[in-house]
């Protein structure tokens, strides 16, 4: 999983029709994690885990040709076929092969104590200690895009896929699963809610092919809008626009106990930037808790700022660490050159509020790490800060230009000049 050259192309097909990216050698294996660490006193273990209950019911077994009736691996029927007799505790066993784009049908939902199980007979990814291992690509059940639209109590286990895409859905757990190859997003969680996604490889090493500075797979996990959501025990690889990105309304995150390599431009971006759609409203109760910001390979860095907090309040950034990053970490607020769309959005439509953003128990190790806080212009942003080593941090003050204006607040939001109040709960930094 160490990186090799940086391509410069949309990749290849193989002979399954799925997109392969020549720099990404499946013999690869990832960089130490924690390098002179015992497991045992491990800083980036979860905060929680949680999981759909298992699947009791009954089991079939499916290959992509199929022909026998799901009794057992040597009779495999269809996907198909098999999805039309599972019903809510069933576990569907898809075999090695290619299965190509999958669309879960409409109806086809498991129970709160039965959960449709969509199971790969040998894990795509089993994650031990932060470290991801790949089976052989023979051994995988190979999927191109998974659609999930209206869809309620399903796991899916252990797949190889180009990407999942949730529409409309609630309950769903995505585990063990190769996530790569999707040239907007590995994962896409739209308008849904109570989604747990853990101990999944989620990789990308190329460039677009029509933008030099941008990436091949825009969004690793794509959050707009939704609620109750759990992202633990992930690896990121490679390089994104953003690893994670919250739009709209995204609610009720937490991320903890991941490993984001390198990120490309973004690890992860909370709260919507605004775009003149008047949809931009806040995202609220945010978790960034234990996880592990590592730059082993700068080929797969183009831009500053891991984290970025925009219009998210409530947002908990605690106990991380971020390695080797050769430019700035975390960015709080906005930057004046993103502040007003093109479009004139007047903020007061778009139900955007004071923020609060709490850092504690950051460590920063190598590199040249950097908090930069700047004004939204708004009266009751505040940012607390304790328990931080090893990094500096730069406040600015200025309303940018256009405000007031076609982008100032209502009434009852009142504009300032003023950078956000900062909160020191101890002297372990302070900003300049």
């Amino acid at each position: 999983m160490t990186s090799a050259g940086c391509a410069d192309s949309s990749g290849t097909e193989d002979e399954d029709g799925e997109l392969v990216d020549a720099a990404v050698s499946e013999t690869d294996t990832p960089p130490d994690p924690d390098p002179g660490l015992s497991q045992t006193t491990d800083p980036f273990s979860p905060v929680a885990t949680p999981t759909l209950p298992a699947s009791a019911g009954s089991t079939f077994y499916a290959s992509p040709s199929g022909g026998g009736t799901g009794a057992s691996a040597s009779s495999p029927l269809t996907l198909a076929g098999a999805m039309n007799k599972a019903g809510p505790g069933s576990t569907i066993i898809v075999l090695p092969g290619s299965y190509g784009a999958y669309t879960w049908p409409s109806g086809k939902n498991g129970t709160a104590t039965a959960p449709i199980t969509l199971e790969a007979q040998t894990r795509a990814i089993t994650i031990t200690n932060h470290v991801p291992q790949k089976a052989a690509t023979s051994a995988r059940a190979k999927f191109g895009k998974i659609s999930l639209t209206g869809t309620k109590y399903v796991r899916i286990d252990g797949v190889h896929t180009q990407s999942v895409w949730m529409s409309n859905a609630s309950s769903i757990e995505v585990r063990n699963a190769y996530v790569f190859g999707d040239a907007s997003r590995g994962m896409s969680v739209a308008g849904s809610s109570h989604v747990m996604i853990h101990d999944n490889l989620i990789e990308n090493f190329a460039k677009s092919p029509t933008n030099s500075i941008a990436w091949y797979t825009d969004y690793g996990v794509f959050f707009y809008p939704g609620t109750d959501f759990d992202l633990y025990n992930n690896v990121w690889n490679g390089g994104f626009n953003h690893a994670i990105s919250t739009k709209t309304s995204t609610m009720d995150l937490l991320v903890t106990g991941n490993y984001f390599y390198n990120c490309g431009r973004h690890c992860i971006e909370l709260g919507q930037q605004t775009d003149g759609n008047n949809n931009d409203r806040t995202s609220q109760n945010i978790q960034i808790r234990r996880n592990l910001f590592s730059m082993t390979d700068s080929n797969y860095v183009n831009a500053a700022y891991q984290i970025t907090v925009y219009n998210a309040d409530d947002v908990t950034i605690e106990d991380n660490e971020l390695r080797n990053f050769k430019t700035s970490s975390i960015l709080i607020s906005m930057l004046p050159s993103i502040y007003c769309s093109s479009n004139s959005e007047k903020l007061s439509n778009v139900g955007i509020k004071p923020n609060f953003t709490k850092l504690s128990k950051l460590r920063f190790v190598g590199g040249n790490p950097l908090i930069k806080i700047t004004t939204r212009g708004i009266v009751g942003d505040k940012v607390e800060l304790s328990e931080i080593t090893g990094g500096t941090c730069d406040v600015a003050s200025g309303i940018p230009g256009g405000v007031p204006g076609a982008c100032g607040w209502a009434p009852g939001f009142p504009e300032t000049t003023h950078a956000p109040t900062l909160s020191y709960l101890d002297s372990s930094i302070t900003c300049n």
